[in-house]
């Protein structure tokens, strides 16, 4: 097996979370820890990352399309409501 290691651009590339986040997680045991490449040089292996991203829970969508369509026309109704208290109070 072949131990890739990436450094932090394609590790915030893969994750899309911030170099503070990434750091947070890694500190509280919730993320793969860094390895030393260098002196000056650190990374992480490019499995254990791929194995993080996997086991991250998938949020499901409930109710499909009508759910949606329902959920944005109430929120239309809710923006003139709105629009409309703003004009009576001014």
């Amino acid at each position: 097996m072949s131990r890739r290691i990436l450094r932090l651009p394609a590790v915030l590339a893969k994750t899309v979370f911030s170099k503070s986040t990434i750091r947070r997680k890694e500190l509280a045991g919730e993320f793969p820890r860094r390895v030393q490449c260098g002196e000056n040089a650190v990374g992480w292996f490019a499995h254990e990352v791929e194995a993080y991203l996997e086991a991250l829970p998938r949020k499901t969508l409930t109710g499909g399309i009508k759910d949606a369509e329902a959920h944005a026309e109430n929120d239309g109704r809710r923006r003139h409501a709105r629009s409309s208290s703003a004009v009576a109070a001014a």
